[in-house]
C-alpha cells in the first residue's frame, strides 16, 4: 500500500481569539482543537506526521508529544503565508517518496471517511494533486477553484485576488489536499510572494502543477460543516454546537436514551453503553464512561469518572475526576464525590461529600456525611468497609478506617479507626435543664420592661 504522510499547519497566531491561550489549544468537546485533527489523522493509514507551529506556541509540544510521541514539530518563525508554512515543513518531507496529506490545526470537524475518500479518489484517478472542495452558501473569504473541465483543476485563486467574474464561481477551496510528495516539493520551490498581501500563497502550487502537466482534481465534500474553520470564539461556539450534535446522534444511534438531547453536553471521549438513560441538563466532561442500564438523572456534572451497571446518579450530583462508581450503586441529589471508589450496591443518597475515599459494597452513607480529607496541609484517605451504616450528619476525619458491618451513630465526629461489627457514637453529651427556657423568657421580658 502507498505510503502517506500527514502535515498539519497549526502556526496561526489566533489573534482574533483574543486570548493568551494558543488558538489550537482551545477546547472543543472537552479536548484541544488540535487533538481532534490529530485523532482524525490517526485514522489515516499514515506513517509520518509533521505539525507546523509558531515560535510563541511551543507550549503545544509537551502535552501533544505525551499522547503522540512520534510527531515531528517544526517552527514557522515568520508568518509569511500558508505556502511558507508548508515550505518550513519541506525539509521533513523533502526526501519522502510517498503521498502528502495537508490538514489544518484549526479545522477540527473533518472526518476520517471524507479524508479516506479523498485519498482513494486521488489514487484511483492517478492524480498528482487532489483538493477537497465545497460549495458554501456564502463564499465570502474563500478561494475559488477554477476548472478546465469537470473536476480537472487549472488553478485556485485566493479570495483577495479574485476578479469579479471569478467571484461568481461556486466551487471553493477547503485548503485540505493530498499530493505526491515529489510533485509538492517541486511546486513549493516555485512559490513567490508577488501578490496583494506579499505572502506565499499555498494555492499557487495548483496552477504551477497544472502548467507542468500534472493532473489536479477536486472532490466536493458532502457536509460543509466538515471544513468549518475556527478563527474566533464565535466560530468556536458554532463548532461546539456542530460537534455536540454529532456526538448526541452517535450516542442515540448506539442505544443511549436521551430525554432531551439538546440539553446534554458530551466530550469527544465520552463512552456510554446501550440501555443508559440520560435525563435533561447533564454535562459530561472528559474521560467519562457509563455502563449499561445506568441512569444519569437531571442536572448532573460528571468528569473523569467510571459508572458501573444499573447505577443511578443524581439528580444534582457532581462526580469529579478519579471516581469509580460500582454496579447498582445510588449517588443521590446534592452529593459530590471526588477521587473515590464506591462499591456495588452502596447508597449515598443525599447531601454528602465523599473525597479521597474507598467505600465497600452494600454500605449506606447517611445525609450530610462528609469525609474531612484535608487538614490545610495534606489530603488523607478514608476507608469504609462493606455493609457499613453511617448515620446522618457524620464527620469522618481522615486518615480513618471504618471496618466491615460497623455502625456510626448520627451526628458523630469520628477521628479514630472503627473495628469490624462495632457501633460508635462520637458526639457531645446532651444535657436537659428542665424549665430553663421559661426562666430565660421571664428574665428577658423583665429586661425589656426596664
Amino acid at each position: 500500500m502507498n505510503k502517506i504522510a500527514v502535515v498539519i499547519l497549526a502556526a496561526g497566531r489566533g489573534t482574533r481569539m483574543k486570548s493568551s491561550l494558543p488558538k489550537v489549544l482551545h477546547c472543543l468537546a472537552g479536548r484541544p482543537i488540535l487533538e481532534h485533527v490529530l485523532s482524525v489523522a490517526d485514522g489515516i493509514n499514515q506513517n509520518k506526521q509533521v505539525v507546523v507551529i509558531g515560535p510563541e506556541i511551543k507550549t503545544i509540544i509537551n502535552p501533544i508529544s505525551e499522547k503522540w510521541p512520534n510527531i515531528e514539530f517544526v517552527i514557522q518563525s515568520e508568518r509569511l503565508g500558508t505556502g511558507d508554512a508548508l515550505k518550513v515543513a519541506q525539509p521533513s518531507i523533502g526526501e519522502y517518496d510517498g503521498d502528502i496529506l495537508v490538514l489544518y490545526g484549526d479545522v477540527p470537524l473533518i472526518t476520517i471517511n471524507t479524508l479516506n475518500t479523498l485519498i482513494e479518489n486521488y489514487r484511483n484517478q492517478e492524480a498528482g494533486i487532489a483538493i477537497l472542495s465545497f460549495k458554501p452558501k456564502n463564499p465570502q473569504g474563500y478561494g475559488r477553484i477554477v476548472c478546465e473541465s469537470d473536476n480537472l483543476v487549472s488553478r485556485v485563486v485566493e479570495h483577495v485576488e479574485t476578479t469579479e467574474e471569478e467571484k461568481n464561481i461556486e466551487i471553493c477551496n477547503s485548503g485540505i489536499f493530498v499530493s505526491n510528495a515529489k510533485i509538492l516539493s517541486q511546486q513549493l520551490d516555485k512559490l513567490d510572494n508577488h501578490n496583494s498581501k506579499n505572502e506565499y500563497f499555498l494555492t499557487d502550487i495548483f496552477s504551477h502543477a497544472f502548467n507542468d502537466g500534472h493532473k489536479c482534481i477536486h472532490m466536493e465534500v458532502e457536509d460543509e460543516t466538515e471544513i468549518y474553520g475556527i478563527n474566533d470564539k464565535v466560530q468556536l461556539a458554532e463548532a461546539e454546537k456542530i460537534m455536540q450534535q454529532r456526538l448526541r446522534v452517535a450516542a442515540l444511534e448506539s442505544g443511549v436514551e436521551m430525554i432531551d438531547p439538546s440539553t446534554v453536553w458530551l466530550s469527544s471521549d465520552t463512552l456510554i453503553e446501550e440501555n443508559v438513560t440520560i435525563e435533561p441538563n447533564v454535562f459530561f466532561g472528559p474521560n467519562v464512561s457509563i455502563q449499561s442500564g445506568s441512569r444519569i438523572r437531571a442536572f448532573c456534572h460528571l468528569e473523569g469518572v467510571k459508572v458501573g451497571e444499573n447505577a443511578i446518579i443524581g439528580p444534582f450530583a457532581r462526580l469529579r475526576p478519579d471516581t469509580n462508581i460500582g454496579n447498582n450503586t445510588r449517588i443521590g441529589n446534592f452529593v459530590e464525590v471526588k477521587m473515590a471508589r464506591i462499591g456495588d450496591q452502596t447508597k449515598i443518597n443525599h447531601l454528602s461529600y465523599i473525597g479521597d475515599a474507598n467505600i465497600g459494597s452494600d454500605s449506606n452513607i447517611g445525609a450530610g456525611t462528609i469525609t474531612c480529607n484535608y487538614d490545610g496541609y495534606k489530603k488523607s484517605q478514608t476507608e469504609i468497609g462493606n455493609k457499613v451504616f453511617i448515620g446522618s450528619n457524620s464527620s469522618l476525619i481522615a486518615p480513618l478506617n471504618i471496618g466491615d458491618r460497623s455502625i456510626v451513630g448520627a451526628g458523630s465526629v469520628v477521628n479514630k479507626d472503627v473495628s469490624d461489627d462495632s457501633i460508635v457514637v462520637a458526639r457531645a453529651k446532651q444535657e436537659e435543664r428542665s424549665g430553663a427556657a421559661a426562666r430565660r423568657r421571664k428574665r428577658e421580658n423583665k429586661n425589656d420592661d426596664s
